[in-house]
């Protein structure tokens, strides 16, 4: 009698609605990761995508402080402190998809680097 691995069980309502098991979405998920990792890679390689890049570092807080209010966009301090967290989480979660060269190049290079 040879055993056979079974297939593990997808829960009826994924069958109902058509959806993946967890391994197969696992799979998929990563696949997803690994083509945004190429993209971004691609897309922030030239000199203008780094000064975007670099914008966008500067605009979110990266590397500042995010305690803080706004008073002027009538924002306390606790409001002001969430405020920048979200930006700076933003940013943090693009930046795991860029290469490290890339975003040493933005971070600590400098600004005449980027302009010709």
């Amino acid at each position: 009698m040879s055993e056979e691995k079974e297939k593990p069980h997808t829960p009826l309502h994924r069958e109902r609605m058509g959806l993946p098991d967890n391994e197969e979405q696992k799979k998929l998920r990563e696949q997803k990761r690994k083509q945004l990792r190429l993209d971004c890679q691609e897309t922030f390689n030239s000199p203008s995508a780094r000064r975007v890049l670099r914008y966008l570092m500067d605009i979110t807080g990266y590397r500042k402080g995010v305690i803080g209010g706004n008073p002027a966009l009538g924002l306390d301090v606790i409001h002001g402190t969430f405020y920048n967290a979200i930006r700076l989480q933003i940013m943090i979660e693009l930046l795991e998809f860029i290469p490290a060269d890339i975003q040493k190049d933005c971070e600590f290079g400098v600004v005449s680097d980027l302009e010709n």
